[in-house]
């Protein structure tokens, strides 16, 4: 068995601790309002602690091709949209323009598609054999 999944899941665990004292630091946080009803400040740093811990299984335990960068890349900067759009309330549309150019990258530069809905169990084998 490969120690990538393992360690993806310890990287995560252990960066989400270190990120949330980050997050309070730089007020990256989500606050109680008339919408939502937590009590206190939640850090909004889950999705950055597992892209990070996927991005360092990634460079340790894969070989990394083109694609595999190119997604990468992609995903870092759809994690940062999202941050900003945290921390600052970003608008919708320059979120959409990002997502769709990165989706078109990732389409165009990989030369990879999804024909038809079907496709996707075996996309799924590919990608976890385990599964």
């Amino acid at each position: 068995m490969s120690l990538a999944i393992p360690t993806t899941f310890v990287l995560s665990f252990g960066l989400l601790f270190a990120f949330r004292k980050v997050a309070k630091k730089i007020n990256l946080v989500d606050k109680p309002n008339e919408r939502k009803h937590h009590k206190g400040v939640i850090p909004l740093v889950g999705g950055v602690s597992i892209y990070c811990a996927i991005f360092l299984a990634s460079v340790l335990y894969l070989e990394p091709d083109s694609d595999d960068w190119l997604y990468l890349a992609c995903g870092a900067i759809l994690i940062s949209i999202g941050v900003l759009d945290d921390k600052f309330d970003i608008s919708f549309k320059i979120r959409l323009f990002v997502q769709a150019g990165i989706s078109l990258a990732m389409i165009f530069a990989a030369g990879l598609s999804l024909e038809h809905l079907a496709e996707l169990p075996e996309m799924y084998r590919c990608i976890c054999p385990l599964g």
